[in-house]
């Protein structure tokens, strides 16, 4: 099969051997995409925190970008790596934590079925990056939810 790869001035610059997307026959492989906008600034004007929902918004956007550019979209994603901060807790009490805000914002743009996911807490390769999400996706087949009663709803620790 052939290999499909993604070079585009839509996305960021690349930092190192590797490709934004690759595409073997139905399936994309996204590497750690972060949410660097296509000249590899992050948004916002002050790194940290506050950031963190534009990052998100950003990572995601940079998916849906590679997506399309190799045939998919955020909808094909079947599974999801999701690395976040070490200091992902809030330092204060009332405060969002980091994961509870990539949540919100990943919610907002993955609709049932979702993908299988894992987030990590990890140090990331930039001080100042706040989420770096790979992604699988499959290509031209359906998609469907299977609902079931047997399993009980998760609760946050």
């Amino acid at each position: 099969m052939a290999k499909q790869v993604v070079t585009s001035d839509q996305l960021y610059p690349v930092y190192g051997p590797y490709s934004h997307a690759v595409r073997v026959g139905d399936t994309i492989f996204l590497h750690g995409t972060v949410g660097f906008d296509p000249q590899g600034r992050l948004p916002g004007d002050t790194p940290g925190r506050s950031d963190m929902v534009r990052q998100c918004e950003q990572t995601i956007a940079n998916m849906a970008t590679a997506l399309q550019l190799l045939g998919g979209n955020l909808q094909d994603v079947v599974k999801v790596r999701a690395f976040l901060p070490q200091h992902c807790r809030p330092a204060r009490a009332g405060q969002q934590s980091f994961d509870e805000t990539f949540d919100e914002v990943y919610g907002r743009h993955f609709q049932p079925p979702r993908p299988a996911r894992a987030a990590l807490q990890q140090g990331l390769f930039q001080e100042d990056l706040l989420v770096e999400i790979e992604a699988i996706a499959i290509v031209n087949q359906p998609k469907r939810l299977i609902a079931s009663d047997a399993l009980p709803p998760l609760r946050r620790p």
